[in-house]
């Protein structure tokens, strides 16, 4: 990469983040509704959802290094019945993720 593309995207980028997007402009006008009280409300749900957001990213991520490795480790040394490469904690996984979105949906229904 030359020194002027990576110029151009450096200015590119630096531009997109200074740029205020939909979260600041919630803020702003929940702070001229309610007051600063709101405004710090929803500033503290924004951080907290890209706090979530970026934490299952990164488990995500883990995870799936993690079941590679695994799988790379099984292949080379010739154990296909490893831990992680069973298909059955998966379907354990969707079980209860199902469950939870479930019990959710019930509450919710339940709340009237």
């Amino acid at each position: 990469m030359d020194f002027q593309t990576l110029a151009t995207c450096l200015i590119a980028v630096t531009l997109l983040t200074i740029t205020p997007g939909v979260d600041t402009l919630l803020v702003i006008r929940n702070s001229a509704r309610g007051g600063w009280r709101d405004g710090v409300v929803s500033s503290f749900g924004i951080c907290s959802g890209l706090f979530i957001h970026a934490t299952v990213s990164a488990l995500g991520i883990s995870i799936i290094l993690l079941q590679t490795a695994c799988a790379t480790l099984a292949t080379l040394t010739g154990r296909v019945s490893s831990l992680l490469a069973q298909p059955h904690y998966s379907k354990i996984f969707h079980w209860i993720t199902g469950s939870f979105l479930t019990f959710l949906g019930l509450r919710l229904l339940n709340e009237k």
